[in-house]
């Protein structure tokens, strides 16, 4: 049941990376818990901050990122990752995918940045949205920009066409962040509140 890996109490929302139960009769592993907001709170132009902590382990992938809001194929839509964050590390992910990023054409900009936090303590989180700038923040720092170039270029900047909405989740496993260490498990997300400031051009 979706209450296993989500939950709300004490005021904040948990998601939980766990050795799956063995009354859900599940042959995997391990289960996580994630929300989005499909459908229902999407945003243009503005800014998104969402204040979170993660106690880490090994294999935990914890995501916070934004996608659009339409079926469009990705990634010729674009997706913002506010927040991945990988195992023990003491620093989080903040980076743009596009069309050039991913077929490695992207030559201009860069889409990547790191930033050192205390991952275990409560860190905002914030990615502003322009017709002309991704620009990321940590705890109000701004970590990176990723420009729309002038004049345009095809498939550069795909942001200013649609509204994104929010993916929270509590990843296990996979290429990037490798092997699950089962023994680490609980691992949880725990996020304090997503705050959406809309800004219309």
């Amino acid at each position: 049941p979706a209450d296993t890996v989500c939950r709300i109490s004490d005021g904040t929302l948990k998601l939980y990376g766990l050795r799956t139960p063995p009354e859900l009769g599940d042959a995997r592993d391990c289960i996580t818990g994630g929300i989005h907001s499909k459908g229902k709170r999407s945003i243009r132009f503005g800014r998104v901050d969402v204040r979170a902590r993660v106690v880490g382990g090994k294999g935990f992938w914890p995501a916070i990122w934004l996608i659009p809001d339409v079926d469009i194929p990705w990634p010729r839509g674009g997706e913002i990752d506010i927040m991945e964050h990988l195992n023990h590390d003491p620093e989080i992910h903040q980076t743009v995918h596009t069309y050039l990023t991913w077929k490695g054409l992207e030559k201009l900009v860069t889409n990547h940045s790191t930033t050192p936090v205390q991952p275990d303590e409560f860190n905002v989180y914030s990615v502003e949205m322009t017709p002309y700038r991704i620009e990321f923040f940590v705890n109000g720092r701004s970590t990176h920009v990723f420009p729309r170039l002038l004049p345009d270029r095809e498939k550069q900047f795909p942001f200013r066409n649609n509204p994104f909405y929010i993916i929270l989740s509590a990843q296990l496993g996979g290429t990037w962040v490798g092997e699950i260490d089962l023994g680490d498990l609980p691992v949880v997300m725990e996020i304090d509140y997503v705050r959406f400031y809309e800004k219309r051009y």
